[in-house]
């Protein structure tokens, strides 16, 4: 990927790396502005899962880590508005099968 994205006028770096180990399709790290995308995603799977980050990253840029939202409801949060986009949009990808890894923010 190697990319970035201009959210807010905030550049956030796109970057792939393993993360098999931790059992994570991606993450956006708030500090670095980053999100970081597991590398061994098939091309569907690594749209769905930089969908989810970029919520992600446009809610923390807005101040998601100054509110009382648990990791648990930001991601159910993220999860269903992704679901939404891609579902409304005709963005055809392959919605996560129970058991694979999921996103999370690292903090």
């Amino acid at each position: 990927m190697g990319k970035s994205l201009n959210i807010y006028g905030q550049k956030v770096d796109i970057v792939e790396e393993d993360l098999t180990r931790a059992n994570l399709a991606g993450y956006y790290y708030l500090e670095s502005k980053k999100i970081t995308i597991c590398k061994h995603q098939d091309k569907d799977q690594k749209k769905r899962t930089l969908i989810h980050e970029f919520i992600h990253a446009v809610c923390h840029i807005q101040g998601w880590n100054q509110t009382a939202l648990t990791n648990d409801l930001q991601e159910l949060i993220c999860e269903h508005f992704s679901n939404a986009l891609c579902d409304n949009f005709d963005i055809k990808i392959k919605k996560r099968a129970p058991g694979k890894p999921k996103a999370r923010k690292k903090k």
